[in-house]
């Protein structure tokens, strides 16, 4: 669909533009899908809240946790 197709190109072009987009329009994109891109290309945010709205909160925790120790890491 466009909005899967959307969100792919948002995800390899603007990955700062992805999580604003999947707050404004909601439950429009198909979760299951954009969390496979958002993976792909390692925009966490938005795979943090595709996560969420899946109800795979212990993946999303997961998912913070090992951002915040690459950064730990890098410090």
């Amino acid at each position: 669909s466009l909005l899967k197709l959307h969100i792919k190109l948002l995800c390899k072009q603007r990955p700062n533009e992805v999580l604003p987009n999947l707050l404004k329009r909601g439950q429009a994109y198909p979760p299951t899908e954009c969390l496979e891109y958002c993976m792909k290309y390692k925009v966490y945010d938005g795979a943090i809240y595709l996560k969420q709205t899946l109800g795979e909160i212990k993946e999303a925790l997961e998912i913070g946790l090992k951002l915040l120790s690459n950064v730990i890491t890098e410090i």
